[in-house]
């Protein structure tokens, strides 16, 4: 008996670690194997997501790169004059990449860039682990795993996990909150959801707050009804505030230093945003129909967004029906945890002002709401009774039903995410080519790399090299560029370690009015980005710089990137037409405006002969580089023309120059 009991123990010590421990039936390796898999989602999201929005490049990714490298482009919003952005949360996010900043001497700088993402990744993985955990503990672990699918297979949370926006900062919050919140009943647990969600609210965007309101409002009701203690609640929400109030100070605190004066961020930004006046705030910057985010929503979640809008009606018709609640909290706390998502949905609906990012912070709520529809729509439909033919027969078409639709949402997210990350990608890839050790390309330093029309589309100062400056060319958008962050400014004091953020950069304002001052001649200009597609027609201010380029090499080979356009577009490389613009390397970009309607939402298959509705028609993304007579190979070398006088004979003709394809037809 003796040696069976210490065969026993030992054979108990022996069992991992990672077995041992069980969260009401889910052992620690069932949460690994979970965190694992949203790991591995959003490291493809970080490699791969292209940018969505220009305010996450100009508001978040320029201001780090100041603070890690000493220049950047600025926004108005950086002004000291209007300090609506956070140095705090800038700083924190600027302290994530210093790891990776020691490894430039052997990678090259846009490392850093993809390091934070990764980073920002993770640690939405951990937010949707814990929520994961609790919805397992709460519900059932089938809705879990349908939370943990759609979470990382729809394109919504492709692109979402990994910005860099504080709407994204509130995802992670959210997630953390509603864990706590969906957790047993207890004052504890709303002191911890409330905490997440103010953290959110300050560090990130103050409109969160509305989230918390529905289980504020459930605590209050279940005190006036006698069903809770007031001092008990005082005490664990006066916690809660005492908390954020914290968290409060230290922005202040850090942005006040930065800013040089006594600065409340999110105080500025609820008053610019609010209170600002007719003539400013945020619909200057264009409006949109009240059924903009259903839309949207549609594209980023499929049909997952329709089983969320079902969920409320489902979990009450599952209990008119069955006589009992879908979950062990009961209907009433059921319907107060999915009321995020509709609270959200509805007030920012009511806003003239919409984009895609302002959904970020209840994508959770959307995968949870989902995932509760689903499981809830199969034990309805489930029937208990096996003993008669049409009972298997409803259990089997019931099972069906549930694998079409999960197969269907999954195939759906991840032809939509693939499409985004060949369709997009090219702004990620393309200034790879300022890192080519060909002589043409590395000679010059202190380069000046332009970009007109494609401004919006810019990845960050971390794609380019530390000896380079991005500026701004003239074309047809007529409002506010970003300026520059001031890179020689005296130190007030030894403290004063970026007196860059405190200093008025000129040409600012918050009315969306341009300021020329913030372009810069053609002729400044080293670098050229530009696109290029089949119908484009040009303009004084946007002529077609690829149409009137050279290939770097000849007679067979361009230097370009992987996503070389085929032959059709580019033509042979034989030229006759001859410019002062050399390629350095092009990339494919959709031309959503000729693909058909489902090869410009879905990734598609590159066969010739699809239906018009699947096809994906593609453009020429181009880094190109202006070379002087005297720097062009004797491959290339031909009668230059300065990009000035191309704008002006196309300025007289009126018409485009000769490019690939007409060369290729007169051969």
């Amino acid at each position: 008996m003796a040696s069976k009991r210490l065969t026993a123990v030992k054979s108990k010590q022996r069992t991992s670690f990672l077995m041992r421990p069980r969260f009401n039936g889910l052992s620690r390796t069932h949460i690994v194997y979970a965190f694992l898999g949203f790991l591995i989602a959003h490291t493809l999201s970080a490699v791969y997501a292209p940018i969505q929005d220009c305010d996450e490049v100009f508001n978040y990714w320029e201001p780090t790169h100041y603070l890690n490298h000493g220049f950047g482009k600025q926004t108005w919003e950086f002004s000291p004059v209007y300090a609506i952005r956070s140095w705090l949360y800038t700083s924190v996010h600027a302290l994530a990449i210093l790891p990776a900043m020691s490894l430039t001497t052997w990678l090259d700088k846009s490392f850093q860039f993809y390091w934070l993402r990764f980073v920002l990744g993770s640690v939405c993985a951990v937010s949707e682990t814990m929520l994961y955990k609790q919805f397992a503990k709460t519900v059932d672990k089938r809705a879990a795993v349908i939370f943990l699918i759609v979470s990382t297979s729809t394109a919504g949370n492709f692109h979402a996990a990994t910005a860099y926006l504080p709407s994204s900062f509130a995802m992670y919050t959210m997630s953390f909150a509603l864990a706590a919140f969906i957790a047993l009943p207890s004052w504890s647990n709303l002191r911890d959801g409330v905490k997440w969600l103010a953290l959110g609210t300050v560090l990130g965007w103050p409109f969160v707050a509305i989230l918390c309101l529905p289980f504020v409002l459930e605590a209050a009701v279940s005190l006036a009804l006698g069903y809770a203690d007031m001092l008990t609640m005082f005490c664990h929400l006066w916690n809660a505030a005492c908390n954020s109030l914290l968290v409060l100070a230290a922005e202040v605190a850090f942005d006040s230093f930065f800013y040089k004066k006594l600065t409340c961020v999110p105080l500025n930004i609820l008053w610019y945003n609010v209170f600002s006046g007719s003539d400013k705030g945020p619909e200057i910057y264009g409006t949109e129909p009240w059924h903009f985010y259903i839309r949207n929503l549609l594209i980023n979640f499929n049909i997952w967004f329709l089983l969320a809008i079902l969920c409320l009606p489902v979990i009450l018709l599952y209990h008119l029906i069955r006589k009992r609640p879908a979950t062990q909290h009961g209907t009433i706390r059921a319907c107060v945890a999915i009321s995020p998502f509709y609270l959200w949905l509805a007030v920012l609906t009511l806003q003239p002002h919409k984009e895609e990012r302002f959904m970020y912070p209840i994508y959770p709520c959307i995968a949870f709401n989902a995932a509760l529809t689903l499981h809830t729509l199969a034990l309805l439909f489930h029937s208990t009774d096996s003993s008669t033919n049409s009972s298997t027969l409803i259990n089997q078409l019931e099972r069906l039903a549930f694998v079409a639709t999960v197969v269907t949402g999954v195939a759906l997210g991840v032809l939509r995410s693939a499409n985004l990350a060949t369709g997009y990608a090219a702004p990620l890839t393309i200034y790879r080519g300022l890192y080519d050790e060909s002589p043409d390309i590395s000679g010059k330093t202190n380069a000046t790399v332009c970009i007109g029309k494609e401004w919006y589309r810019y990845p960050s100062s971390y794609h380019i090299p530390d000896d380079m400056r991005l500026e701004f060319m003239y074309s047809d958008f007529d409002g506010l560029l970003p300026g520059s962050f001031a890179e020689k400014v005296s130190r007030s004091n030894a403290f004063d370690f970026f007196p860059g953020t405190a200093v008025i950069p000129p040409g600012m304002n918050d009315l969306n009015i341009g300021d020329p001052e913030k372009i810069v001649a053609l002729s400044q200009c080293d670098f050229i980005i530009d696109v290029q597609f089949d119908m484009d027609t040009e303009s004084s201010t946007e002529p077609d710089f690829i149409e009137n380029s050279l290939p770097l090499q000849q007679p067979e080979v361009l230097a370009c990137g992987t996503g070389l356009a085929d032959e059709r577009s580019l033509g042979k490389m034989d030229w006759k037409a001859s410019s002062s613009l050399v390629r350095v390397r092009c990339d494919n970009f959709l031309n959503t405006a000729e693909s058909g309607t489902i090869g410009r939402l879905l990734w598609m298959p590159s066969w010739r002969r699809l239906p018009r509705l699947f096809e994906r028609r593609w453009g020429n993304y181009c880094l190109l580089r202006y070379l002087p007579n005297n720097e062009i190979s004797e491959e290339v070398k031909a009668p230059v023309r300065r990009p000035s006088d191309i704008i002006k004979s196309i300025r007289i003709n009126g018409k485009r120059g000769k490019g690939a394809r007409q060369v290729k037809d007169e051969l």
